[in-house]
């Protein structure tokens, strides 16, 4: 594939130190196979990338993918019918909702995401479908520890294939 530029009045690379934006004013970046390759300004890229072909928005400003890294449901709890409670009455509420396929919550929350100028997500389905046995029954025994903090470092430890730490165990919550 070959070189190509998108010109814009704006691009935005950015933030510096004290968050303000880091804007390219009347810009241009270089790409190739989905690579950026350059941004600068839209006489230098010309001219470092000769007979590029080049898709330009003089009117617009381009904006680098924007992250969702932490993302748990498409439909929200308040969707489903659950005020927005403290957390403890939240997690009660949430016993109650009506049950939705994973598949179709995780596509509803894509054209959230999409519309909303999202372009990568990490979607975590926090929710099993079935009881406890039925989740656990769900996983190959090989992936599957059922740990409690009180068992030490040595069941998880084992689990992961790495060696038992040299310190206690975190299993108490105390204040000394």
């Amino acid at each position: 594939m070959t070189v190509s530029l998108l010109s814009a009045r704006w691009i935005v690379t950015g933030t510096t130190t004290e968050n303000v934006p880091d804007i390219h004013k009347n810009a241009a970046l270089a790409h190739e196979d989905g690579v950026i390759l350059a941004i600068g300004s839209l006489e230098d890229m010309r001219r470092d990338y000769p007979g590029a072909p080049e898709t330009a928005y003089p009117h617009h400003l381009i904006l680098p993918g924007l992250v969702n890294s932490h993302h748990h449901i498409g439909l929200t709890p308040l969707q489903l019918g659950a005020p927005d409670y403290a957390l403890e009455l939240w997690f009660a509420a949430r016993l109650s909702f009506r049950s939705v396929d994973p598949y179709l919550d995780t596509l509803y929350s894509a054209f959230e995401m999409i519309s909303s100028g999202i372009t990568t997500v990490q979607h975590i389905q926090g929710w099993a479908v079935g009881d406890y046995e039925e989740v656990k029954a769900s996983v190959p025994a090989d992936r599957l520890l059922v740990f409690e903090a009180s068992d030490g470092w040595a069941p998880l430890c084992e689990f992961l294939g790495l060696p038992v730490p040299d310190v206690p165990s975190p299993h108490v919550n105390d204040t000394q």
